[in-house]
């Protein structure tokens, strides 16, 4: 997978997952978003979802995912940036470990952006530190 697939599937994820959490109300608190894999050509998305509950249907969260098919597309035609706004296909993860892979990648992003951005403010702090004198 390319480096700019896989940011296209981080992208689609975090919108998805944004977008759900937002403007859906109490019923998407139940849905995680654990991953999206979009195919090479960039017209179509799998996207892997979790039901918190044990007991939940996942053909009913299925079903209620499904009617949020025309929100979520009108959120990423806004939002996210592609030629192709890709044909949303959802599926039940019952795997835990994506879940689980993903959360230390997640990890390892935030502490490299922080340790670029401490970087980058130590060197405009410097650039326009007054001279010693």
């Amino acid at each position: 997978m390319s480096n700019r697939t896989v940011r296209i599937n981080e992208l689609l994820q975090r919108e998805i997952s944004h977008v759900l959490h937002t403007k859906c109300g109490q019923d998407a608190v139940l849905y995680t978003i654990t991953g999206v894999e979009i195919a090479p050509d960039l017209r179509t998305a799998k996207v892997y979802f979790s039901l918190l509950k044990k007991d939940a249907d996942p053909a009913r969260g299925l079903k209620w995912l499904r009617s949020k098919v025309s929100l979520i597309s009108e959120h990423l035609r806004r939002y996210v940036q592609l030629r192709y706004l890709p044909k949303l296909e959802f599926i039940h993860d019952e795997s835990p470990d994506r879940a689980s892979a993903s959360a230390p990648r997640r990890q390892a992003r935030c502490r490299d952006r922080a340790r670029t951005t401490r970087w980058r403010l130590h060197r405009l702090a410097d650039r326009h530190r007054p001279p010693a004198g």
